[in-house]
């Protein structure tokens, strides 16, 4: 499988504004640039708000699939250009059915692991103003992804990742129905919990800790 850039995106922490006037502090209004230098723990110049939900070695690069912008913008009525969920990569054809945990993709000396998908939150509805679209994210599985860092370096938008190691045990849509749709599995989810590319912050939350 492989997968290219669309668009490469960082953006420094700002200000978002609830309905009731508050500001909350983000950067998912993340915005494109030609090239940027990765390391373990994400891209020089990249920043997140909320370090206990975005960014951190299991979560260095959110990435987001193009082909999904679709099934959005059709149910929603919307109009969705990218990046349009705070994503680090949008990437041409990325789809969670046919990605696994641990998955390794790799792009000249760049090695990237998946570590959990994306768990959507409450800024994705705030930025497209509309709320449903996080109950869509989670029901439909078009959720997205994190990558760890294996190998960093300098990265530009013409880069394609291809992927020399998977162990097509647990796809990202299965992930997220063991997540979001109380599968009630408990040997299944239990291996999930167990799997060792599988992010800490997810492990934990599936054991309820």
């Amino acid at each position: 499988m492989k997968f290219s850039l669309l668009s490469l995106n960082i953006a420094k922490i700002g200000e978002m504004t609830l309905a009731s006037g508050k500001k909350v502090a983000s950067a998912f209004d993340k915005k494109p640039v030609c090239s940027a230098f990765l390391n373990e723990t994400g891209f020089t110049g990249d920043q997140q708000a909320d370090l206990q939900c975005h960014g951190g070695a299991d979560k260095a690069i959110c990435v987001y699939s193009a082909h999904n912008r679709q099934y959005f913008e059709d149910e929603l009525g919307l109009q969705i250009s990218l990046p349009a969920f705070g994503e680090n990569f949008s990437v041409d054809y990325a789809p969670e059915n046919e990605l696994f945990i641990g998955d390794v993709f790799i792009c000249g000396e760049i090695k990237l692991q998946i570590s959990q998908p994306r768990q959507p939150c409450f800024k994705a509805g705030l930025y497209h103003g509309n709320n449903r679209l996080i109950k869509l994210m989670q029901e439909s599985g078009k959720t997205g992804f994190y990558f760890r860092v294996l190998s960093g370096g300098e990265l530009d938008t013409s880069a394609e990742f291809s992927r020399p190691e998977s162990d097509g045990q647990f796809s990202l849509s299965l992930a997220n129905e063991i997540m979001y749709k109380q599968n009630k599995d408990e040997a299944l989810r239990q291996q999930l919990i167990d799997h060792p590319a599988l992010s800490a912050a997810w492990k934990a939350e599936l054991s309820g800790k």
